[in-house]
C-alpha cells in the first residue's frame, strides 16, 4: 500500500513510451534480465525494491545466464559499487551505491533455488516463517479497507522524497553500543562452538547491521518531524524493539538453515548438526544418564555423546554425573 502510493506519485512522469533508462519507478521486477535490473535502478536514483510474491520466479530468472543479478543484490546490500560492461550493445553501467530492499514470500522449496547458502547471499537476508492456520475467515468482512498503512502512506511518501536529497547519521547511544556488543559477540562464540565449520559466522555478523537498520528505520518513525536534523541517536523503544526481534530472527535463521541445506543436500547429517541438536534439546541442568537417552532419540552413539559433554566452552561438571550449560546461546 505504502509502496503503491509511493509509485502512483512517480507515474505522473511516465508515459507508456517512456525508455526504460528514463521510468520511474520504486518496484524493481524480479523477472528482469541483469542489464535491465542495473538500467532500473540507474534510472531512479540507484534504489530500489524487489518485491515478490514467488519466489520460483527469482529461481526461473537467477537461472539463466542473463537474469543471474545475485551479484549485484550481494553488493547492494553494503552498497559496494557495481558495475556492467557489454561489448555488443555498447553498454556500460555503473551503480555507485545502490541501495535495494527486497522482500520475498515463497515455500521453502522455492527459497532453497535463489537462497544460496555457498556464496553469501542467504546471509543477507532475514528469513521468518509463518506457519498457516487452518481456519476459515469471513469473506465478506469488508474492515480490512480501512487499513491503518493507508493513513500513514502520505507520511511515508513526505520521507522518502526527503531522504532523496537529505541525509541523517543514526547511532546508538555509548550503554546501547555496550549492551549491543556483548549480546552479539555471546551469539558469535556460542554458534563458532556449535558450528566449527563457520557456514553461519556471516549470517549472524550480518544480522548485526539488519538489527542496526530496523533500529534506524523505527527510530526515524518515531520523530514526527525530521526536517533539520543532521543527527539521531537510536530510541530506547526501537533498541528494545530490535533486542526482542534479534533473538526469533536468529533462531528463524537457524531453522532456515538447517532446512535449505537439508533441501539442497538430503544427506547432510553430520557430528556439528548432532552436536547442536544435541545442546538445544537438553535442558541447563541434566545427569549423564539424560544426555545419553536424549542422544539414543537424536541417534547420537554413546562416545559422541561423552566427548560432547567434555567440551569446556559448551558444559559445565557441577557435580559427579551431573553437567549444566555455560553458554544458553
Amino acid at each position: 500500500i505504502i509502496g503503491q502510493s509511493i509509485q502512483n506519485e512517480l507515474d505522473k512522469n511516465n508515459s507508456k513510451d517512456t525508455k526504460l533508462s528514463e521510468r520511474q519507478t520504486i518496484f524493481v521486477p524480479a523477472n528482469s534480465s541483469h542489464s535491465a535490473f542495473l538500467t532500473i535502478l540507474k534510472a531512479n536514483n540507484e534504489r530500489g525494491i524487489l518485491f515478490e510474491t514467488e519466489a520460483d520466479v527469482l529461481n526461473g530468472t537467477m537461472g539463466q545466464e542473463w537474469g543471474d543479478y545475485s551479484t549485484t543484490l550481494r553488493k547492494s546490500f553494503h552498497h559496494e559499487t557495481t558495475t556492467q560492461a557489454r561489448k555488443f550493445e555498447n553498454e556500460f553501467l555503473e551503480l555507485i551505491r545502490p541501495k535495494i530492499s527486497c522482500l520475498i514470500s515463497g515455500t521453502i522449496d522455492q527459497s532453497s533455488k535463489f537462497l544460496n547458502t555457498e556464496n553469501g547471499l542467504f546471509s543477507r537476508f532475514i528469513i521468518y516463517f509463518l506457519n498457516h492456520t487452518s481456519e476459515w475467515k469471513n469473506v465478506f468482512d469488508s474492515s480490512y479497507l480501512d487499513n491503518p498503512l493507508t493513513r500513514i502512506a502520505e507520511w511515508i511518501q513526505y520521507n522518502y522524497t526527503y531522504f532523496q536529497e537529505n541525509e541523517i547519521e543514526f547511532s546508538f547511544t555509548e550503554e546501547q553500543q555496550s549492551k549491543f556488543n556483548i549480546f552479539m559477540a555471546e551469539k558469535m562464540e556460542f554458534y563458532s562452538i556449535i558450528d566449527e565449520n563457520g557456514n553461519l559466522e556471516s549470517s549472524i555478523k550480518r544480522l548485526g547491521l539488519i538489527l542496526t537498520r530496523i533500529g534506524m528505520v523505527l527510530t526515524i518513525c518515531e520523530n514526527k518531524s525530521i526536517e533539520g536534523i543532521s543527527k539521531v541517536a537510536c530510541s530506547e523503544n526501537s533498541f528494545e524493539v530490535i533486542s526482542i526481534l534479534s533473538e526469533y530472527l536468529i533462531s528463524h535463521l537457524i531453522y532456515s538453515y538447517r532446512l535449505l541445506t537439508k533441501t539442497s543436500n538430503p544427506q547432510l547429517i553430520n557430528a556439528k548438526n548432532q552436536k547442536e541438536q544435541l545442546f538445544c534439546m537438553l535442558p541447563n541442568q541434566f545427569s549423564i544418564k539424560e544426555a545419553i537417552e536424549m542422544g539414543n532419540t537424536l541417534s547420537i552413539k554413546e562416545d559422541y555423546v561423552n566427548k560432547i559433554l567434555r567440551m569446556p566452552k559448551l558444559f559445565k561438571k557441577v557435580k559427579r554425573g551431573y553437567y549444566e550449560k555455560k553458554c544458553t546461546g
